[in-house]
């Protein structure tokens, strides 16, 4: 599974410590319900549109399925 720059960089910022190079199937999970998490808590505009932020949890999120 191969992320963006900008998709590592917003996992890491959620503070997740993953080893890009090897992820195994715990740290997937992991990074399914984090960024799930970060999708709903800020990756949504007033009219819960993907913000910027959240566009890129999709992204993340369209990867790990």
């Amino acid at each position: 599974m191969v992320f963006t720059e900008k998709q590592k960089e917003l996992i890491k910022d959620i503070g997740l410590k993953v080893d890009f190079d090897n992820l195994s199937d715990d740290d997937i999970c992991d990074i399914m319900l984090a960024v799930g998490d970060e999708l709903t808590l800020r990756g949504l505009d007033k009219n819960y549109e993907p913000n910027e932020r959240g566009k890129i949890c999709e992204e993340i999120l369209w990867k790990t399925e």
